[in-house]
């Protein structure tokens, strides 16, 4: 739209203008302004990928525990950030990053799993048993890593990133939109964590609709740390407050979770163990209450975000 006898608030020029509101923009100044709000997402996220596909592949010459949970950590937050600005369901590189998580997740979980029986093998058959069990179902799993990164870390897998960063983002990135979306994950966050204290009330700390309204509360709140250690490193800080609160929680969820995952894999293998019926109970029993005095005893769960 022309208009001569308008200016561009921002550089004066008559030429190209918009009008946005009460004020008059030059296309070029917009195309800057564009750019320049795009950047500030865009070197971030390239940076993240750049890291993530680095920590993958270096899952593929190591099976050291350390390497595949930072790698795990970056494709969270990745997840995190996509969704956050509002990546369909199904696109293409949201699916992709999904699937590597995945995996990352289950060789993860093997090894905390592993390393608690290791650590009690000399206690009774039991743990001696699921040891063995956890170190066949461990290699597996590793393999499987094996082949999914090759195959996900591909020019394919580079070219979605490059496309959409440099033809997508732009139209992701609107603050007021934005603002919305913080706003409806942490109500959603409240919401969960109501469930939560509800089921733990209603139906005791350790029973299997309690521990799913805990995962869920889990992935929601790790889900919002992320976001705000993103915002922080685009903004300056301006969300310190926020991250520090989830960071903490995510450290409270950290032990309940890892128990949760060790009591599951028992269950899953217990009926293939060669070990005494009374050790297995046993060991179920101890990992149980454990799992019911980290949420009970845990009064900072009880913290949310209307309270801050």
């Amino acid at each position: 739209m022309e208009n001569n006898e308008q200016q561009c608030s921002i550089c004066s020029s008559s030429e190209s203008l918009l009008q946005v509101h009460e004020k008059w923009i030059c296309r070029e100044c917009l195309h800057i302004g564009i750019e320049k709000l795009t950047s500030t997402w865009k070197e971030p996220l390239v940076t993240l990928f750049k890291e993530y596909s680095e920590k993958c592949n270096g899952c593929t010459s190591t099976d050291h525990p350390e390497v595949i949970l930072q790698a795990r950590v970056i494709g969270l937050k990745i997840r995190a950030v996509l969704e956050f600005l509002g990546l369909e369901k199904n696109h293409e590189l949201l699916l992709a990053v999904r699937k590597m998580n995945r995996v990352l997740t289950s060789v993860r979980q093997s090894y905390v799993f592993l390393d608690e029986a290791k650590n009690k093998s000399n206690e009774n058959k039991a743990y001696a048993a699921l040891v063995k069990a956890g170190t066949k179902k461990q290699q597996k799993l590793q393999q499987q890593m094996f082949e999914k990164i090759p195959a996900i870390f591909n020019d394919s897998f580079v070219n979605k990133v490059e496309k959409f960063i440099t033809n997508e983002l732009v139209f992701y990135i609107l603050p007021p939109v934005k603002e919305n979306v913080l706003s409806q994950d942490e109500g959603c966050f409240n919401q969960l964590a109501d469930n939560f204290y509800r089921s733990v009330e209603e139906k005791g700390q350790t029973n299997a609709d309690t521990i799913k309204t805990l995962d869920a509360v889990q992935k929601k709140s790790a889900s919002l740390f992320y976001i705000y250690n993103y915002l922080n490193e685009i903004f300056n800080e301006k969300f310190q407050q926020k991250e520090t609160y989830y960071k903490q929680l995510q450290q409270k969820f950290s032990d309940i979770n890892d128990t949760e995952t060790s009591l599951s894999q028992i269950k899953r293998y217990e009926k293939k163990l060669n070990a005494p019926k009374s050790d297995i109970d046993n060991i179920k029993k101890a990992f149980k209450e454990r799992l019911a005095d980290l949420i009970h005893n845990d009064a900072s769960l009880k913290v949310s975000v209307k309270e801050m």
